[in-house]
């Protein structure tokens, strides 16, 4: 039985997808770092970093500053250890840019949303709610960019927008 569940329950369906998943996308690292272990130790662990916050998110609702804070300067020692090992023709300094917008532009949204909330609970004349755009997604934004550098950001931050309205 899972950790929280009650003896004799079954199992979610999330526990063996997640193991799966995670096996799949650790083997696809290796098969593509094939003679830089250190940059496949790497990846992977980028990758269990974003598989811990996805899974925390969608139960809970939260992105925790106990997993974002550590898993920035993972990124980012990893960034300075690795250089353009990680990917070719980025330099460190791409990586904090990438942070920056991140955190920059999610921020923007941010306070885009209080102001929302702020102005239509003012029209209705009901108490202000809470805004679907929280702190932990600006953090995970400036993750997101130590991760992948700012050239990369922008392609995700349309990807993440447009599947955003898709969902």
């Amino acid at each position: 039985s899972c950790a929280g569940a009650p003896s004799g329950s079954a199992l979610s369906w999330r526990h063996p997808l997640t193991e799966i998943g995670v096996a799949a996308l650790f083997a696809y690292i290796a098969a593509q770092s094939a003679g830089d272990g250190l940059r496949a130790l790497f990846l992977m662990g980028n990758v269990a970093i974003l598989v811990l916050i996805t899974i925390i998110d969608l139960e809970h609702r939260m992105i925790l500053y106990l997993v974002i804070v550590p898993s920035c300067l993972y990124a980012l020692f990893g960034a300075a250890l690795l250089g353009e090992r990680l990917v070719p023709n980025l330099r460190f300094s791409d990586y904090l840019i990438g942070g920056g917008v991140g955190f920059g532009l999610f921020f923007l949204m941010y306070l885009g949303g209080i102001l929302f909330n702020y102005i239509m609970s003012n029209a209705r004349g009901a108490p202000i709610t809470e805004s679907a755009f929280g702190d932990g997604d600006v953090l995970l934004a400036t993750l997101a960019g130590f991760m992948l550098g700012w050239q990369a950001l922008i392609y995700a931050v349309m990807i993440a927008v447009f599947a955003g309205g898709l969902g």
